[in-house]
């Protein structure tokens, strides 16, 4: 599959459908290069779910919490942006 390198958008979408289809040493490398352009919620929850069916339980955990942390800085910068709005 031909992504362009520099969107982190298509690399993400990309990524996913290829662990969809199974085919998780082509959706690795997208999501490592996600990574390294930034590394939100969706990157790390999906390299968790690569490492999760590649029976690396360590390295998934890892990036499962990454994620989740991620979501929820997200989540709560986002409450606090509401409460600045509605001011």
């Amino acid at each position: 599959m031909k992504v362009i390198p520099g969107n982190l958008d298509l690399l993400i979408s990309a990524s996913w459908k290829l662990i969809q289809l199974k085919k998780i040493n082509e959706a690795e490398p997208l999501l490592l290069k996600a990574l390294e352009l930034g590394s939100i919620d969706a990157v790390n929850m999906n390299l968790g779910h690569i490492y999760l069916i590649k029976d690396e339980q360590d390295k998934a955990l890892e990036f499962y919490k990454n994620g989740s942390k991620i979501a929820v800085q997200k989540m709560i910068s986002g409450r606090a942006l509401m409460k600045i709005l509605k001011q």
